[in-house]
């Protein structure tokens, strides 16, 4: 909920607490998403969060997690751009939340939701 809010502090808070308790990521990983939300410099982390979502190696979903980042520090063209690189099959509820309601208004938004078959699901379930 602190995302929702915009209370980046408690949103990092809950990261390092959540996360670093239920192991499944380094917590150097988590230590650094805690650590950009925290930062004051939005483009100084928006830079950071563009640098980390171009290597290759990174897992999907800690790229979704840079992508709902993006959104919150403001920049849903990055959102975007990270977000196609996630592959479906991975929850992606989260693109739904307000705090990407820019990031939907794009293009290639649309463009990506088409590729992976959500018009699809649309039409056939309702």
């Amino acid at each position: 909920a602190p995302l929702l809010t915009g209370d980046l502090d408690s949103a990092a808070a809950v990261i390092e607490d959540f996360f670093n308790l239920e192991g499944k990521y380094p917590e150097q990983d988590m230590l650094r998403l805690a650590r950009i939300l925290r930062m004051k410099d939005r483009n100084q982390a928006l830079s950071d969060i563009r640098d980390w979502a171009e290597n290759p190696d990174s897992p999907p979903f800690l790229n979704l997690l840079l992508c709902i980042w993006a959104s919150v520090r403001g920049d849903p063209q990055l959102a975007v751009e990270i977000l196609t690189k996630v592959r479906p099959g991975i929850p992606l509820e989260s693109i739904w939340r307000d705090y990407h309601r820019e990031m939907r208004k794009l293009p290639e938004f649309k463009t990506y939701a088409r590729d992976i078959g959500f018009y699809d699901f649309w039409r056939t379930t309702g």
